[in-house]
């Protein structure tokens, strides 16, 4: 039942804690248990509700603003005595909706929003807060700024909370952390744009190799391109410490570079340099800076004596373009598949020793049968094919890694093989999102049955990557699989925020609803994946379960028979046609399709079973699944008792 009431929201985060749990897993999950000791207790004592925590963010609400503020600063009072970590807390005072424990609404956005802009160990109120408790002796409030947040359509004034703590200062994992913003081209030259961007590129495949410093991924460094950002938003926003910024000019053949390093808190300047050189080779060039930089980040920031080692990419900027091109539009999936499997064909017919091209062709291909797109006959051969031509050219990219673990994993089934090839690819590039994904959603909870170390390998994605939908989607699956599904609601619409009109955006949303029994809306969201798809198998079944549950029995049986005969046609995802038939009482077919899903090699095989737990019950409770399952190679765990399997 909704209630909307006037009441003040706190939102609470821990600094830096991402990078704690990089850093030292025990560590982390010790900080974690801490806050929620010392938070749970005072957010009773001062009459307040702890609605839910997102990662390491707490969100609780108050009946006046006044118990509110007694709150965090009490809260505040307490860690000051832990050394170990320090929080920043936002509160806001406005109208929100309560429904089954949990609070939405604008004003929860606005408290997250000031959070976000507090410094270590402050607390951040809107004025609404402040016209409440301006008058009381014991609070000592300063006002900051007014600023436009996002989403907000009005200016909010903010204030601050004088609490007399100095917070302790932040761990050395924090402050080596960095950005590399794309360099600003200054020439005047549209195509000049893809060198300096390649400048900016290579700088982060650089430095990503020092172990000690963190650095922002390239897809969200680069939602900045073109934008004229306060310093101090990017760092927030990106969770670093450290920026570098820099600008490119191009007269006739000479080229002139400007890189800078700076503070994101203060915009004080760490070091400055400007590059004169001739526009003989550009790729060396770009080489040449982006060593010569990041020999000044191990001076500046770095506690490490080696240099980085350089990566071999292609020499051709139309190839690199379409490689850059490819890899966004496979993050889309659907009918966007086919057209990155072009735009990496190509770049591979312009340089055919191009391993991320190639290692760009093998992940795709495996989407393909994914998503149903494709027979895994047709598809994996292929894969296969790109990825040992992708180790052949560079065997330690961390892409090339990926591909083989993807292989290992879903293909091979070695599942050793997949955790090694997983954790090279991570430990070579931390900022590769697609391999903190698959090794967290794909193999640590659907194989591993480790729920926790799943989400937080998603959650260090959207961390890495603060930015990516794709990233926070991945992370809502993980929290889906843990079962915290209104935690996986929030994070997924924070996705959507941040990503286009995808498959992978109305699946995840389509399933969220079905879980929240809004099978209206979970229907739409499957109807738009299944037209985007242009007719996904994997789609059909989920349509064909909502149907079910609607007791549409006739849309239903339309839909399998439409299914069923996809498949006939061109053998398409055996695993949802499993599913399907089971879901329809088909139950001998069902077995003999989860069979051939298993000769196959579908790729979807087994997340589909753990992930998609709401419709491959049926399938799972079948007798004789289970020595399918057993024959198949795919670890026996407590997951697959719960589901159901006899």
């Amino acid at each position: 039942m909704q209630q909307r009431r006037l009441a003040a929201i706190m939102f609470t985060d821990i600094v830096g804690y991402t990078q704690l749990m990089g850093d030292d897993e025990e560590k982390g999950f010790s900080v974690l248990n801490e806050n929620r000791k010392i938070q749970r207790p005072l957010i009773q004592k001062f009459n307040g509700i702890l609605h839910k925590e997102l990662g390491d963010g707490v969100l609780a609400s108050f009946d006046t603003a006044t118990n509110a503020v007694l709150c965090s600063k009490e809260i505040q009072n307490v860690c000051s005595k832990h050394s170990d970590f320090n929080l920043r807390i936002g509160i806001h005072l406005s109208e929100v909706v309560f429904e089954d424990n949990d609070v939405f609404g604008n004003g929860v956005n606005i408290a997250s929003r000031i959070q976000e802009k507090a410094p270590p160990g402050g607390i951040y109120i809107t004025e609404s807060v402040y016209r409440n408790i301006q008058n009381r002796i014991s609070i000592e409030t300063e006002f900051v700024k007014e600023e436009n947040l996002k989403n907000v359509k009005f200016p909010v004034k903010i204030y601050a909370i004088k609490t007399g703590i100095k917070p302790t200062s932040l761990p050395d994992s924090i402050k080596r952390s960095i950005a590399v913003l794309p360099f600003v081209n200054m020439s005047g030259d549209p195509e000049q744009e893809y060198f300096c961007d390649g400048i900016s590129e290579e700088i982060i495949n650089t430095i990503v190799q020092f172990p000690d410093i963190k650095v922002a991924a390239r897809t969200s460094s680069f939602s900045f391109k073109g934008k004229r950002e306060d310093l101090r938003l990017i760092g927030q926003k990106l969770g670093v410490n450290n920026v570098l910024e820099g600008s490119v000019r191009k007269s006739s053949n000479r080229i002139r570079i400007n890189a800078q390093l700076l503070e994101a808190s203060t915009g004080f300047h760490l070091w400055s340099k400007k590059y004169d050189r001739e526009l003989n080779d550009i790729f060396e060039i770009q080489d040449e800076i982006a060593l010569e930089i990041a020999d000044q980040l191990m001076i500046t920031l770095s506690d490490s004596n080696e240099l980085p080692v350089k990566r071999n990419q292609t020499q051709n900027i139309e190839a690199y373009q379409l490689y850059l091109k490819g890899k966004s539009l496979y993050y889309q999936r659907g009918p966007s598949i086919q057209q990155a499997i072009d735009c990496f064909n190509k770049a591979l017919d312009i340089d055919p020793n191009y391993a991320l091209a190639y290692s760009g062709l093998a992940d795709t291909y495996v989407m393909f049968g994914f998503w149903g797109l494709m027979a895994p006959e047709d598809c994996w051969p292929r894969a296969i094919d790109a990825s040992k031509k992708a180790s052949q050219i560079e065997e330690n990219l961390s892409e090339t890694c990926n591909s083989r673990a993807i292989k290992a994993l879903l293909y091979d089934r070695d599942f050793d093989t997949a955790e090694r090839e997983f954790k090279k690819a991570i430990k070579l590039n931390p900022t590769n999102t697609q391999a903190r994904v698959w090794y967290g959603l794909f193999y640590l909870q659907p194989i591993r049955n480790e729920a926790e170390k799943g989400l937080e390998q998603c959650k260090l994605a959207t961390e890495f990557d603060p930015l990516s939908s794709y990233a926070y989607l991945s992370y809502a699956w993980t929290l889906i699989y843990a079962g915290r599904i209104e935690e996986a609601k929030a994070v997924a619409e924070y996705g959507i925020k941040l990503g286009a009109d995808d498959v992978f955006v109305h699946n995840t949303l389509g399933y969220i609803y079905l879980l929240a029994g809004n099978l209206e809306e979970s229907l739409r969201e499957f109807m738009s994946c299944y037209k985007i798809s242009k007719g996904s198998t994997q789609t059909l079944c989920q349509l064909i379960s909502v149907y079910l549950r609607m007791d549409e029995k006739q849309l239903a049986a339309k839909v399998y028979a439409d299914l069923e005969s996809q498949y006939q046609q061109r053998r398409i995802q055996p695993i949802s046609v499993a599913m399907a038939a089971a879901m329809m009482g088909k139950n001998e077919f069902a077995l003999k399709m989860a069979q051939a899903a298993v000769d196959v090699h579908d790729a979807a095989f087994p997340f589909t079973f753990l992930g998609f737990s709401e419709f491959s019950k049926p399938l799972i409770q079948l007798p004789g699944f289970k020595k399918i399952l057993e024959k198949s190679g795919i670890p026996l765990h407590d997951k697959w008792y719960r589901i159901g399997l006899v």
